[in-house]
């Protein structure tokens, strides 16, 4: 049985797994309290399947980009069941999980998360057969910058891309919006992506594990050495 956990913006969500099925998913938009209401839906979770947390196997957790603190809650609390049950974790990038759904559909795509004070993470995806252990070419931009540099007819996904979607020039540009409601992020998304770095041996060590905090610097750092 696998646990799925993320909370790396206002749009959180909890599920679990058992014999490749979704048993049951919670999903709520977080008054940013994360520290307060994660561990109350992973009890209700639990009851309402009446399922046993010792009977877990593995955790998924995304594990960002998004907001530092609210992603810092799941992976810790992840990190901690994890640790406590001797299981397998997994972190999982979170504009993977936006691009899942359209992965074997479109290429030329821009995940898109905010990432607080109108700025926004973006995983640019160029192929549809990206590498599950990779992260994709990310950046963050304002709106005006990820308006001006995003290519005409690009498809765009994730929790942020309506807000791109909205702007005027998206449509001169010939922007395609993917995700049509909330959560973009869903469940049985992290769980696919999480089995398949499962079933290649990638799993994460509960003791390093940490939220992925991206500054502009350190993403032009990341891009060039991926070169």
């Amino acid at each position: 049985m696998i646990l799925l956990i993320d909370t790396s913006t206002r749009n959180a969500s909890v599920g679990l797994v058992k014999n490749e099925h979704i048993l049951k998913e919670i999903n709520w938009v977080s008054q940013k309290n994360h520290s307060v209401e994660l561990l109350p839906n992973i009890k209700e979770l639990f009851d309402s399947s009446r399922e046993k947390q010792s009977n877990l196997d593995s955790i998924f957790v995304v594990n960002g980009p998004g907001s530092f603190s609210a992603t810092r809650v799941g992976v810790s609390v992840a990190k901690a069941i994890a640790s406590t049950l001797n299981i397998s974790l997994i972190g999982i990038n979170s504009l993977l999980v936006e691009f899942e759904p359209f992965k074997s559909q479109h290429k030329n795509c821009w995940a898109i998360i905010p990432a607080g004070k109108l700025k926004y993470y973006v995983g640019i995806f160029s192929e549809s057969d990206y590498d599950i252990n990779d992260a994709p070419e990310m950046n963050i931009m304002n709106h005006k910058e990820l308006i001006d540099e995003i290519p005409n007819n690009t498809s765009i996904c994730g929790e942020g891309a309506f807000d791109i979607y909205s702007d005027p020039t998206s449509t001169v540009k010939q922007i395609q919006l993917l995700s049509s409601t909330r959560p973009t992020r869903k469940c049985i998304s992290i769980y696919n992506l999480g089995n398949k770095k499962l079933g290649s041996n990638s799993v994460d060590n509960p003791l390093t594990l940490e939220p992925i905090y991206l500054r502009s610097s350190q993403i032009a750092n990341a891009n060039k050495n991926s070169n």
